[in-house]
């Protein structure tokens, strides 16, 4: 019997692929947690349910204000497509600005925040956020896509410091 027993191992050793298997199963856990987390907080701004690059019909379907407003649209000089949300009552006004198909700015006028007062940019490889707040309740936003050439002025702008002057004024909006 004791010859039998030796013979046999209770458990065979795991090969070098088996034994792979068992970590990658142990493992997937982690990822599965890992992945909630970077499509939850994935570093992709938006502005009330708009982000850069969605299609006018995106934006129009996506914009999702704290105010009922309306929207109206224009086409500029340089063939920029304008989309303007203004609410139907109060001061707060939306731009969106699309070039070539794609949304590339937004401009926000009297926006709702709980925001400190003061003015903050934050620049990524992609896109140039800014924010002016009084301190009323209220925020100025300007948000660019960093690879439009139309906004390349603007942006070297805000980059080097100029923000406050190029926030836009609601008569801009009208």
């Amino acid at each position: 019997m004791a010859d039998s027993a030796r013979a046999r191992p209770p458990h065979p050793a795991p090969s070098r692929g088996r034994r792979g298997w068992w970590i990658a199963i142990g493992l997937l856990p982690l990822g599965i947690a890992a992945a909630g987390v970077l499509s939850a907080s994935d570093g992709r701004r938006q502005f009330d349910g708009v982000r850069l690059g969605m299609s006018a019909t995106q934006v129009r379907e996506a914009y999702t204000p704290a105010e009922p407003g309306e929207w109206s649209s224009s086409v500029s000089a340089d063939g920029t497509l304008l989309l303007d949300w203004r609410a139907t009552e109060g001061p707060s006004a939306a731009r969106f600005e699309v070039h070539d198909g794609l949304l590339v700015a937004v401009r926000g006028h009297a926006i709702p925040t709980s925001a400190p007062s003061g003015d903050r940019v934050e620049v990524t490889a992609d896109d140039v956020w800014s924010v002016s707040s009084d301190g009323n309740d209220t925020s100025q936003v300007l948000w660019i896509a960093r690879n439009c050439p139309l906004h390349r002025e603007e942006i070297d702008a805000l980059v080097s410091g100029g923000a406050q002057a190029l926030l836009v004024p609601a008569a801009h909006l009208e």
